[in-house]
């Protein structure tokens, strides 16, 4: 997490080790601010290589599932090696393109 948001949540960096309702609220602050970098992204380059497309939808999906859970970091965890399944049909249909 960057300092400013560190800073904002009053946490310090040993204090990110452990579960609390301030680091909760900061790794959502930091998700939606990493979604917004996908969209911006998508928009700004339409024509993305299929693996790269293919990456960023995946990483906004995990990053808005998790975003939305009540613990943010575990949810992460839980879904780093996870896709939904209009997630794959984009990446399917964009490969038949």
């Amino acid at each position: 997490l960057p300092l400013d948001l560190l800073a904002r949540h009053r946490l310090r960096r040993d204090q990110l080790a452990a579960d609390s309702s301030e680091r909760r609220r900061a790794a959502a602050e930091q998700l939606q601010a990493i979604i917004a970098g996908f969209d911006q992204l998508a928009l700004n380059l339409p024509a993305l290589a299929l693996m790269h497309r293919a990456s960023l939808l995946a990483n906004r999906w995990r990053a808005k599932q998790a975003a939305s859970a009540s613990d943010p970091v575990a949810a992460m965890v839980r879904l780093s090696t996870k896709l939904s399944i209009a997630t794959t049909w984009n990446i399917w249909r964009a490969a038949r393109r």
